[in-house]
């Protein structure tokens, strides 16, 4: 990939941006381990396994995959959260272009692998990395309360 237009190599900013999420991801009382994918280079993705319990909640345990792009100066980055466990379920947090919803920022959500995904605009209140962990792991902990 390369530099963009402010001198920034987006992989290796990228790579920090996760590198960060993992940090604050290590931090929520939910999550029992984060690696970084793939593990002997720059990361392009985390995977987060989460229990539940851990938060008082009865649901399956699940992973949380995270991946963050930094774009040039000036564009906002592009992210994805994107949560599921063993039933099927899955949502995600998203923070690109989809033909579905107007905007960059959207949620998407299925009961079960083999159904589609239902979307709708989600307002993201920052684009910062561990702001944006935050804001997550709220949610994710929501629906995990209600599972």
């Amino acid at each position: 990939m390369a530099p963009t237009d402010d001198g920034r190599d987006p992989r290796r900013a990228s790579h920090a941006a996760l590198q960060g999420i993992r940090r604050e991801l290590r931090r929520h009382p939910a999550i029992t381990s984060v690696d970084g994918h793939p593990h002997d280079a720059l990361y392009t993705q985390l995977r987060a396994a989460i229990d539940p319990l851990l938060v008082g909640s009865d649901a399956p345990p699940g992973t949380l995959t995270v991946a963050w792009f930094v774009r040039p100066a000036g564009a906002p980055p592009h992210f994805r959260f994107h949560y599921a466990d063993d039933t099927g379920f899955d949502c995600g947090w998203h923070h690109h272009e989809q033909t579905h919803v107007d905007g960059l920022g959207h949620y998407q959500e299925r009961a079960s692998d083999g159904d589609s995904y239902a979307y709708e605009p989600f307002a993201f209140n920052s684009v910062e990395p561990a702001r944006v962990t935050w804001e997550i792991l709220d949610e994710v902990t929501a629906i995990l309360s209600e599972k």
